[in-house]
């Protein structure tokens, strides 16, 4: 299966020069900060339902995607089960969120391109 990473053109650049993509700190999660790499099987970006509204952030976290190949990535409603539903909640329950379109790794992920959302 082919999955995907979308992010910013300033992070672009750093992630096709290494060609992998590194696990980072989650900090929406206040009783622990898992460090996971966040990724789709939605070959186009849905903002809303990927969690890339950028609220915070002064960046357009759709403007790249990064394509993957099959890994050991976890299906997020497998991955989640581990947590208590109100943890959950934080992300699962924001409006218009598709969490049966998320998957994560604890690790690093290698790319097999990088380029702009056309």
């Amino acid at each position: 299966m082919r999955l995907y990473h979308y992010t910013c053109s300033h992070a672009a650049p750093g992630i096709e020069r290494e060609r992998w993509l590194r696990p980072n700190a989650q900090i929406q999660f206040p009783t622990f900060q898992p460090f996971l790499v966040w990724l789709t099987d939605l070959d186009r970006p849905d903002v809303f339902g990927l969690g890339l509204t950028s609220y915070s952030l002064r960046c357009d976290r759709a403007e790249f995607q990064a394509i993957v190949s099959t890994i050991d990535a976890v299906h997020w409603p497998k991955y989640a089960k581990q947590w208590p539903r109100k943890t959950r909640a934080i992300v699962e329950d924001c409006p218009g969120a598709l969490p049966m379109h998320w998957w994560v790794s604890e690790a690093p992920v290698p790319i097999l391109s990088i380029g702009p959302v056309v």
